[in-house]
């Protein structure tokens, strides 16, 4: 996310940042104002993912996904469906994104905060959602993945995380599950990858249920150049 931390004043909340607009990332803090306001991410583009976690206390990990209503929220510790908040970011721009209050969870007067900001790369990145389906939907990304987080946002279900480091063979069946401190699971819920994408080989609710929505991010096992076959 950059060699130097700088001061944004982009938003009406000033902000510490280190941020990369090659690979779409910074990396934000900021201390709490106590009323809704702004914040600057100096990523020069729209972040479709960001993170959110009050760094003084026990408040939930907050994600906005651009695929999800601003309207709602969904929590990276818990597996919860996307749900109607009070305490979440409301708007994203190519300069700022916005905290609808002051409340604890985004914006108490006496508490910090970080927010990890990511915005979509084309040949690095890809952020987006699919409708699970029985004929197994094709999740374009425009590169192959190394590494995927997903997520149901219509019903309560684990976040999964795959990546090519632990599983060296497709299909991948090992998931780590960021709302849970267990060890990694093996239970054959498939990912194929390809080489512009993803496919779930699986009809559980994790991954692919029929009818239900999920949100990703993705990133590339050989960024900015053209896949190779495994």
């Amino acid at each position: 996310a950059g060699s130097s931390t700088v001061t944004n004043t982009d938003g009406s909340i000033s902000s510490q940042v280190r941020a990369s607009q090659t690979a779409g990332f910074s990396i934000v803090k900021y201390a709490g104002s106590g009323s809704s306001g702004t914040v600057g991410h100096s990523l020069n583009s729209v972040p479709n993912f960001i993170i959110l976690k009050e760094i003084d206390g026990a408040e939930n990990w907050r994600v906005h996904h651009a695929s999800v209503e601003f309207s709602k929220t969904l929590f990276l510790n818990l597996n919860n469906a996307a749900s109607t908040n009070s305490e979440r970011i409301s708007a994203t721009s190519a300069s700022t994104f916005t905290l609808s209050s002051g409340g604890a969870g985004v914006n108490s007067s006496s508490k910090n905060y970080l927010a990890l900001c990511f915005a979509p790369v084309a040949g690095y990145s890809a952020m987006g959602s699919y409708t699970g389906s029985s004929s197994f939907p094709f999740i374009y990304c425009g590169f192959r993945p190394a590494f995927i987080i997903l997520k149901k946002y219509d019903g309560a279900d684990k976040w999964c995380m795959y990546d090519t480091a632990r599983g060296s063979f497709n299909t991948l069946q090992t998931q780590l599950h960021p709302d849970t401190s267990d060890a990694e699971s093996g239970n054959y819920f498939n990912l194929d990858i390809l080489s512009n994408g993803f496919r779930p080989m699986d009809t559980s609710g994790q991954v692919n249920e029929n009818g239900k929505n999920y949100i990703f991010i993705a990133f590339a096992e050989n960024p900015f150049s053209l896949a190779r076959a495994r």
